[in-house]
């Protein structure tokens, strides 16, 4: 087992997305320390640590700067995404929304700017979704577990005394004040199924500050990627939801891509499936895929899309897919089945061992 493996064995998660070398190969892309490699004159650094409960590997391609030059802007990425967690954390003593949940029922609470604009993200995607994405989610924290052996259900009365305080309608934004409110005492906001996707997109937002085009941003299932290495593209492989392996290649780049799947935690019992993502209207997990990969331009989105179609199913999110600009997503159902937006196509090259998933506008048809 390499390192990166270990680490991701020890947090509990799969990586639903893959970066792979050229011109397609599932050898060890990542390490815990820096590695560095030289394509055509092209200085490619990457590196891997385990940050915001999952494991995050930065990578980045570039001819004019030195290996150490690299590096360091790498580590000032890491420290950018241990910023993000501290801001938009909800459990540790002190935060923004630490004590927006404290004083849930209570008062209004001011926050920065920066929690404000992720919050009024996330309950754009509530409103677009009709719930399916619902930050107030949060209160059923604990209910499951997803690490327990042996395997058990929740209590079913539990679930019941939460589900009234899942609202998103509840959480009451005053945008001239720029304080959270939640109106009901006993609520709970968090912001895990957007703020890896938000961390992406600081760190990105850093390396092309720091004059980098080239590069591949990843943590757990959300990515965003840019440029290429050279003369190389990135290839990114999407797993196979329930066989070692992956499912497409993406041919893509200056994107982000997001994947949400049944297999990155859950357990079986009685022969059936329960995993983590779970549909706020039951409080249990949703039903009918068995993974969902989002296409778009930033990864925020991507990450809360990603949620929300897997909540919503096939039909009902590849309807919200067509109809939001700059989207596309791929849908593997729980049979395996597969299916794509009107903008992606398919093309199956020979030289590569699983078919390339194209938008059709880039030349992909």
């Amino acid at each position: 087992m390499s390192p990166l493996s270990a680490v991701m064995a020890a947090i509990g998660l799969s990586a639903v997305l893959f970066w792979a070398g050229r011109p397609y190969g599932l050898a060890d892309a990542t390490r815990l320390s820096p590695s560095e490699t030289n394509v055509s004159g092209i200085v490619v650094v990457k590196d891997a640590r385990p940050l915001m409960g999952t494991v995050w590997e930065i990578t980045v391609a570039e001819r004019r700067r030195s290996r150490s030059a690299l590096s360091a802007i790498i580590d000032q990425a890491f420290d950018e995404i241990a910023r993000v967690d501290q801001a938009l954390s909800d459990w540790r003593d002190g935060t923004e929304l630490n004590e927006v949940n404290r004083n849930a029922g209570n008062r209004p609470v001011p926050v920065s700017r920066e929690t404000y604009d992720v919050v009024v993200r996330a309950n754009h995607f509530s409103e677009t979704s009709n719930g399916a994405f619902d930050i107030t989610f949060n209160v059923m924290w604990g209910v499951w577990d997803f690490k327990k052996s042996p395997a058990a259900l929740p209590d079913p009365a539990e679930i019941e005394r939460r589900l009234p305080l899942i609202n998103f309608r509840d959480v009451v934004l005053n945008a001239e004040a720029r304080t959270i409110f939640l109106r009901r005492k006993g609520m709970k906001i968090g912001l895990g199924a957007i703020g890896k996707g938000y961390a992406v997109d600081c760190v990105c937002a850093l390396l092309e500050d720091s004059g980098l085009s080239n590069y591949i941003v990843a943590g757990g299932g959300d990515m965003r990627l840019s440029g290429s290495r050279g003369a190389a593209p990135w290839r990114i492989a999407v797993q196979h939801p329930r066989k070692k392996g992956y499912i497409y290649l993406l041919g893509l780049t200056d994107t982000a891509v997001a994947t949400s799947g049944d297999y990155e935690r859950f357990f079986i019992l009685d022969g059936t499936r329960y995993h983590h993502i779970l549909d706020p209207k039951t409080g249990h997990p949703a039903r009918g895929l068995s993974s969902v990969t989002i296409i778009c331009p930033n990864a925020m989105d991507a990450d809360a899309l990603a949620t929300s179609v897997f909540v919503l199913g096939k039909n009902k999110g590849l309807q919200l897919l067509e109809e939001t600009p700059g989207v596309e997503g791929i849908f593997v159902d729980d049979n395996t089945r597969s299916a794509m937006t009107s903008g992606l196509t398919v093309r199956m090259d020979d030289s590569l061992e699983l078919p390339t998933v194209l938008l059709k506008q880039a030349g992909g048809e």
